[in-house]
């Protein structure tokens, strides 16, 4: 785990935790190939090097459904 113990104990006393894997969400397996944010002239896109595929738009979809639900 990557966060402090103590700090996320303190945390569950006020907050509701909830663990979520954006790139499962979206549909990709695990394991899988690299992703990484790349900008392209203005904008900022989510993709996958090696096989030149963009996730941005399931990326966003998936934030704007995940967020209105909490």
């Amino acid at each position: 785990q990557s966060y402090d113990d103590k700090v996320i104990s303190l945390l569950r006393k006020y907050v509701d935790l909830e663990t979520v894997c954006p790139e499962t969400g979206i549909g990709l397996k695990v394991p899988r190939n690299p992703i990484r944010i790349e900008k392209y002239d203005d904008k900022y896109k989510l993709v996958e090097p090696s096989a030149n595929i963009d996730y941005t738009s399931q990326m966003m979809e998936f934030a704007e459904e995940f967020l209105s639900n909490i």
